[in-house]
């Protein structure tokens, strides 16, 4: 078993409207994440990241564009981009043990009269060295059983053959932001399909320019 340490982040979001529209009110979100550089074993030793042996495979950008050219080749193609929300919250800890020393200012009342409380960790937090590697396994998991499948030789482009058609649906994965290529009616309808399967959406999902 290890322990790390939390803490609260506030952060300003939809900073792209704000930027489009000086006069608009800020908005902000509080996050609790976790201090990877504060991350001890039962002796009190820092546990190095390269010590747990995980790692992820986001996709790059010579895969993406892959991604937009094959989806291209579809009848009335499209390329749109969902970021799911709270994604690495989404996952439980697998593993070994982890235990989290919360701020004393998140903490209750019976914990402030405690030596050193800690909390069982349960689901994934920012911060956490296994959060991207049991996130990217969980998606997967996620995809198969809404009918994707993975490519051969990549952990992050998934293809889904639509049946009684010819059409083909491409998805990539670059953490929590999932372009999706192929026809554009048939893009709309699996966004629904993948709220079905623990999917969630920060925003509608939708036709990104840059793309």
């Amino acid at each position: 078993a290890t322990v790390m340490e939390a803490e609260v982040m506030l952060q300003e979001t939809h900073t792209e409207e704000r930027a489009a529209d000086p006069n608009k009110d800020p908005q902000y979100k509080a996050r609790i994440f976790l201090r990877g550089d504060r991350h001890r074993n039962v002796n009190g030793k820092t546990v190095q990241c390269d010590e747990i042996g995980l790692s992820t495979d986001p996709m790059n950008e010579a895969e993406l564009n892959l991604l937009v050219f094959i989806g291209s080749t579809e009848e009335d193609p499209t390329v749109e981009v969902g970021d799911e929300e709270s994604a690495y919250c989404k996952e439980p800890v697998r593993g070994d043990a982890v235990w989290v020393r919360l701020p004393k200012h998140l903490q209750t009342k019976a914990m402030q009269k405690m030596h050193d409380p800690v909390v069982r960790q349960v689901m994934n937090l920012y911060g956490s060295e296994r959060a991207g590697h049991d996130y990217q396994d969980g998606r997967t998991r996620r995809l198969e059983k809404a009918g994707w499948t993975r490519l051969p030789g990549s952990r992050s482009i998934y293809y889904k053959k639509i049946p009684e058609s010819s059409h083909t649906l491409w998805l990539g994965a670059f953490v929590d932001d999932m372009p999706m290529c192929g026809t554009k009616h048939l893009v709309k309808a699996e966004w629904k399909n993948l709220e079905k399967h623990g999917f969630t959406w920060k925003d509608p999902p939708g036709p990104k320019s840059q793309l």
